[in-house]
């Protein structure tokens, strides 16, 4: 599968990013580096600010293309009492929140001073 020449050459932000939702949600991989090169508009963010300002507009993004997929209809509850839809909705905010919280992270590092590091 071919892929955009951005994603291709990650650096600095975006590609300790990528590793950490690699880590963390493998098959959220490509939605998430594709939803950061939007949201940063190929910038990368280096002061607390910067990255801050990321947040809700990545988790909108994010969101809204999580939200955009169809589930396929008929599945049986994933477990008694809880329907795909709801995991679904389970495993996506598990993501986001991991998403965001990973920004913070890096807003407060990049908040620090040389001192304080």
């Amino acid at each position: 599968m071919a892929k955009p020449a951005e994603l291709e050459k990650l650096t600095g932000l975006a590609s300790r990013f990528g590793a950490f939702v690699a880590e963390r949600h493998p098959f959220a991989l490509a939605d998430s580096l594709e939803v950061f090169e939007t949201v940063t508009a190929g910038r990368d963010p280096r002061d607390e600010a910067g990255i801050d300002a990321l947040r809700s507009a990545f988790r909108r993004e994010l969101t809204r293309r999580l939200q955009s997929r169809p589930l396929p209809a008929g599945l049986p509850d994933t477990t008694p009492r809880t329907s795909v839809a709801a995991r679904m909705g389970q495993a996506h905010d598990e993501l986001l929140d991991a998403c965001d919280g990973f920004l913070r992270r890096a807003a407060i590092e990049a908040s620090l001073t040389r001192e304080e590091r």
